[in-house]
């Protein structure tokens, strides 16, 4: 389990195995942008609850750029003994 302090990188990484059992973390699409997990389904990008206003728009395009549902996980950044995976937002 990656520590609090670590990048969302590490947590996607983490999120990918333990929660979708796929380690397609940080997939490249054509125009360069990077989608945190992607599975058969969703296209999810992972990102701070301080930053959560930016999530659902870039879930958005990569889902449109994937072909895939949009998805966000929001990950906790008030307390270090909570600053783990908080919620799940799937979009429809």
């Amino acid at each position: 389990m990656p520590k609090p302090e670590d990048n969302e990188r590490m947590w996607a990484a983490y999120l990918a195995v333990t929660q979708f059992e796929t380690d397609n973390v940080e997939h490249r699409l054509p125009c360069g942008a990077r989608v945190d997990i992607l599975t058969d389904e969703y296209a999810i990008e992972v990102e701070w609850c301080s930053k959560a206003l930016q999530a659902p728009g870039q879930a958005v395009y990569y889902a449109v750029a994937t072909a895939r549902k949009p998805g966000v996980y929001l990950l906790l950044d008030r307390k270090p003994d909570e600053n783990w995976l908080r919620c799940v937002i799937a979009c429809r």
